[in-house]
């Protein structure tokens, strides 16, 4: 899907993650990345789980870059005044919760050129990539030029296959961000449900015909 989807050359065995849930993926990520006085940048509103985690990690509490309503758009100044020397990571989350908001290609472009001005990590929250409507398209982050080297994708099969239950989640990223995640993930849960990966592999080799069944059905 990375590969088919976002045009991503990754190694399943080496860049991938398998977590209890998107949730635990992205506490995993941020504990990893995230130093005792380290800086995240969130888009306001954000999901409530971001900032616990950044505070568990020791890090700033954040410094949250509204979005303008009401199609809530990036504010490319105000965010670009975001960050200082501290700042280690952005969270990205598109589609975005609450608003449903999806980020263009020309407001990615602005958060990719900043990241990788300032040499920080992005972490972005995919759980919705596959339910957007319309002309609205969800581009992922790391598909940028200069920017999957530096970006950790999370994201779960609970929303596109209507299984929140099951907690199968990942992160995915460069190898050498993956064993950090991998390390801190077998502290806080050890494994994923065993039973649920391998009922996982069945979702994941849906056919096209089902993610675009979602654009209508999900209405």
């Amino acid at each position: 899907m990375a590969k088919r989807d976002h045009g991503l050359d990754v190694d399943p065995l080496t860049d991938f993650v398998i977590c209890c849930g998107q949730s635990e993926a992205f506490a995993a990520a941020i504990f990893a990345i995230i130093d005792p006085g380290d800086e995240v940048l969130l888009f306001d509103p954000a999901y409530e789980t971001y900032e616990t985690c950044i505070e568990l990690a020791r890090g700033v509490p954040p410094n949250n870059v509204p979005l303008d309503p009401p199609s809530w758009t990036l504010n490319e100044d105000e965010f670009l005044k975001s960050f200082t020397s501290r700042t280690k990571a952005v969270v990205l989350n598109s589609p975005h919760n609450p608003t449903g908001k999806v980020f263009s290609k020309e407001e990615l472009l602005i958060i990719a050129q900043a990241c990788q001005k300032v040499d920080c990590f992005a972490i972005t929250d995919d759980v919705y990539e596959y339910i957007t409507y319309h002309e609205n398209k969800h581009i992922s982050l790391a598909s940028l030029p200069g920017m999957q080297e530096r970006t950790v994708i999370t994201s779960s099969l609970s929303k596109t296959y209507s299984v929140t239950g099951w907690r199968i989640g990942w992160a995915c990223s460069p190898a050498s961000i993956a064993s950090a995640i991998r390390n801190i993930h077998v502290k806080l849960t050890d494994s994923a449900p065993a039973l649920f990966q391998e009922a996982a592999l069945i979702a994941l080799t849906s056919t096209l015909d089902f993610y675009s069944s979602l654009k209508t059905t999900m209405r």
